[in-house]
C-alpha cells in the first residue's frame, strides 16, 4: 500500500517507526531480505565458531625439582607439583615424568638398601621401580648412586596434582640394614590436557 505523501511531523515519525519495526520483523523472518539474510547467517557461523573454539582442548606443563631427601622404610613425597584446570574445562588427561637419584654408602658387610620410587596423579601411584645401583666396593664400605626414570599418565576430573615419592622396599644380604644417603635429587614434570 503506497501512503499519501505529508508533511505532519508527527504522521513521518509514526510512519518512520512503523517502517522499523517492519525491517525489524523481515531480519527475524526467514523471508527476510538479503542483507538481513547474509547477517543472520553470519550470526550462526560466529555461534558455530565459537562452539568449536570452547572445545578445544588446553594443554599446560609445568615441572619442579625437590631438595635433598633420606628415604626410609614409607613412602615420603619428595616433590610435587599442581596445575590448576580452567575455567569451564574439569576433564583431564594428565602425563608426568620423574627423575629420582640418591647416593648411599654402607659399611662393608652391612645389607645394602633398595630405594624405589613412584609417581602419583591425582593420589594414584604408578608401578614402583627400583632405583638402579651403580655400585662401588672399596672394602671398607659399599657406595653407590641410584637413580631411575619414570612415567605415568591418567584421565582425571579437576585439578591435576603430581607427585613422586621414595622409599627404602627391601634390603640386600644379610648384615646390618643401615646406610647413610646424601645428593638426593627428585624432579617431576607434567603435563595436562584439558577439555570442557
Amino acid at each position: 500500500m503506497v501512503l499519501k505523501p505529508t508533511n505532519d511531523p508527527l504522521e513521518v515519525m509514526r510512519r518512520d517507526a512503523v517502517a522499523a519495526a517492519r525491517e525489524l520483523q523481515s531480519a527475524s523472518e526467514a523471508g527476510g531480505t538479503q542483507p538481513f539474510q547474509a547477517v543472520r547467517k553470519l550470526q550462526a557461523q560466529i555461534r558455530e565458531l565459537a562452539e568449536v573454539v570452547a572445545a578445544i582442548p588446553i594443554s599446560f606443563a609445568d615441572e619442579t625439582v625437590g631438595g635433598g631427601f633420606t628415604p626410609n622404610g614409607s613412602w615420603q613425597t619428595v616433590a610435587s607439583l599442581t596445575i590448576t584446570a580452567p575455567d569451564g574445562r574439569d576433564s583431564a588427561t594428565a602425563s608426568a615424568a620423574a627423575m629420582v637419584t640418591v647416593a648411599w654408602s654402607a659399611p662393608a658387610g652391612n645389607a645394602w638398601p633398595v630405594v624405589s620410587a613412584r609417581v602419583l596423579i591425582g593420589g594414584n601411584a604408578s608401578v614402583a621401580i627400583p632405583l638402579a645401583r651403580g655400585i662401588q666396593d672399596s672394602g671398607s664400605s659399599v657406595t653407590a648412586l641410584a637413580s631411575a626414570t619414570l612415567m605415568s599418565a591418567r584421565q582425571l576430573t579437576g585439578d591435576v596434582t603430581v607427585a613422586v615419592q621414595v622409599a627404602i622396599t627391601g634390603w640386600i644380604g644379610d648384615g646390618t640394614q643401615s646406610a647413610s644417603f646424601s645428593n638426593g635429587v627428585p624432579q617431576v614434570s607434567a603435563t595436562a590436557t584439558f577439555s570442557p
